[in-house]
């Protein structure tokens, strides 16, 4: 059985903060999966960031770890000027029971 879990969490922070918003709530949705006894891959959706290349770059290598699946950017074209970067984060959490 698969259930699928999901996550919103929006917040308003300058773009060094974007990597540990982000594993911080990929950790707390992961840690109550596992301890529920499901095994769970995440896919974080992530949409109004600035397209400066360091956000690029943080969230790219987070989509490698073993934490996130796949990123994707709704919106990559915002304004490279932007010092604060709104965005949005879905995290799906497809979690399979462990029998």
């Amino acid at each position: 059985m698969v259930t699928i879990y999901q996550f919103k969490a929006i917040k308003e922070k300058h773009l060094t903060m974007l990597d540990q918003d982000i594993m911080e709530i990929i950790l707390s949705c992961k840690s109550k999966l596992l301890k529920e006894g499901y095994y769970c891959s995440i896919q974080a959706i992530i949409s109004d960031v600035a397209s400066s290349s360091q956000a690029i770059m943080q969230a790219f290598y987070y989509a490698s770890s073993s934490y996130i699946g796949r990123v994707l950017f709704l919106n990559p074209r915002l304004s490279m000027s932007s010092t604060i970067s709104r965005y949005h984060a879905w995290i799906n959490c497809n979690a399979v029971e462990d029998n």
